[in-house]
């Protein structure tokens, strides 16, 4: 072995030294910190202060942005949460959230919210802001396109509402348009708020649902950095995500409607016995985790066709994938309640007063 295969050889595993002390220094010092529950925070006034208004059993209050078809609404309703209220302009998803939830209001565009009504009343915000500027397959226009420039009124309703928590989702390419400065901007600007951050890739295929979808998940916590590493990573690994050493398989050519030859991975397809057909809007349903027919609602007066129910769920989240960070979200809060309703947090005094006092100044 050459100097130079040597060196790199070392250096490679020097570099998964410190990575395995940094996932030890997590699961060490974390919440969940030798064992796959998680354990209760020592007390601290402090942190009683900051979230004294939580109690046990309390009900969990979100305001979802962006809505959608409220993937969040279906994934979280086991866990009985509650929403303040929606945010959708679409047409079609609009008539899916008045058939479905007729009692939430729908405030429409989000950009004209005033989110100091609703401070107090929300303890989660949770939105996917239109990804389009920053999908690969679009312009990449950042943070300055039209659509994705959403996000920044989703920090404007994060400093104005000053929920306990944070869910933002959206595309893998957020990460880098503009060589990453958009995202690493909007996350600093949240960070400014007082919030604590943690982000990571997930793919629905590792949460029951038989298509592949990666997505950012970031999650946000008032005043304290653990809520959020808890709820997003496991202490014994980094389970549920695409292992990064895996080799790309060749993809041979495809039957679809461009040809024989042609790539189209946007419209599944079954194979039959007697051919090749376009997946139902009902059989999408079930790849997303929605019930069945569950976008099978009056539209515009008569049954609505495939085509809105098709883009609709084009553009939703995986009901599992939010279940399971809405799962962890609620074992966080238990923790954070004694048994006669008092806060119990884990915050050290010289945490907490700085996020009061960005508190205060908003």
């Amino acid at each position: 072995m050459d100097e130079k295969g040597g060196m790199a050889k070392w250096e490679r595993r020097l570099t998964w030294v410190w990575v395995a002390f940094f996932l030890w220094l997590i699961w060490a010092t974390g919440p969940m910190g030798g064992s796959n529950e998680f354990v209760r925070p020592s007390t601290s006034s402090a942190g009683a202060r900051l979230h004294e208004q939580r109690a046990v059993g309390e009900v969990l209050r979100y305001l979802s942005v962006c809505s959608g078809i409220e993937a969040a609404t279906v994934a979280w309703g086991p866990l009985g949460w509650k929403p303040v209220a929606f945010s959708e302009v679409e047409r079609f998803p609009c008539a899916v959230l008045a058939h479905h939830y007729p009692d939430v209001p729908n405030l429409g565009d989000m950009t004209k919210i005033d989110g100091r009504k609703y401070r107090g009343t929300v303890d989660l915000l949770v939105g996917g802001t239109p990804c389009q500027d920053f999908s690969v397959a679009g312009k990449r226009a950042g943070l300055s396109g039209e659509r994705s420039g959403l996000a920044l009124d989703f920090i404007r309703l994060a400093r104005e509402i000053a929920p306990r928590w944070l869910l933002w989702e959206n595309v893998p390419g957020c990460l880098s348009t503009n060589a990453g400065i958009d995202f690493g901007s909007f996350a600093q600007a949240l960070a400014d708020c007082g919030y604590h951050l943690a982000y990571r890739i997930m793919d629905a295929q590792f949460f029951g649902v038989p298509h592949r979808r990666r997505r950012v998940f970031l999650v946000g916590h008032l005043g304290d950095w653990r809520p959020p590493v808890a709820v997003l990573f496991e202490p014994h690994g980094l389970r549920r995500d695409t292992s990064q050493g895996r080799k790309t398989r060749h993809v041979f050519p495809c039957l679809t409607r461009r040809g024989a030859t042609a790539y189209d991975d946007r419209t599944p397809y079954v194979l039959e016995k007697t051919g090749v057909r376009i997946a139902t809007p009902k059989e999408w349903e079930r790849l997303f985790g929605f019930p069945d027919d569950y976008t099978l609602v009056p539209y515009r007066g008569k049954p609505v066709a495939d085509s809105p129910r098709y883009k609709a769920l084009g553009n939703s989240i995986a009901v599992p994938v939010m279940l399971w960070i809405g799962e962890r979200i609620q074992k966080w809060e238990n923790m954070y309640a004694d048994g006669k309703g008092k806060e119990v947090a884990g915050v050290s005094e010289e945490r907490v007063l700085p996020v009061q006092e960005a508190q205060a100044d908003m």
